[in-house]
């Protein structure tokens, strides 16, 4: 596309739980976790004015957790948690 900047980004991380069982809670289901996230943005420039476009994805797969020894007994079991978030955004500078 002609006066159009073009940028693709992408990204993972792995990030490793710091909740031990016993203090694991359904409320903020934390385990070891895989990130992944890719994007799209475009930027037309005219003199010192622009207008942007932005679209991101993130996909956050959680490695399944077993919970066991949790002081509610209730808690104990498995748990598999995917979250999932979409982006949209536009920018003006003028």
């Amino acid at each position: 596309m002609p006066a159009w900047d073009i940028a693709l980004r992408g990204g993972y991380n792995f990030s490793m739980t710091p909740v031990p069982d016993i203090n694991f809670s359904p409320a903020f289901s934390d385990s070891d976790v895989h990130t992944l996230s890719t994007g799209a943005g475009m930027t037309r420039h005219s003199g010192s004015k622009f207008i942007g476009f932005d679209f991101a994805y993130q996909l956050l797969l959680f490695v399944p957790r077993t919970v066991s020894g949790n002081p509610n007994p209730a808690v104990d079991g498995k748990y598999n948690t995917i979250n999932q978030a979409i982006t949209l955004s536009s920018r003006i500078g003028f």
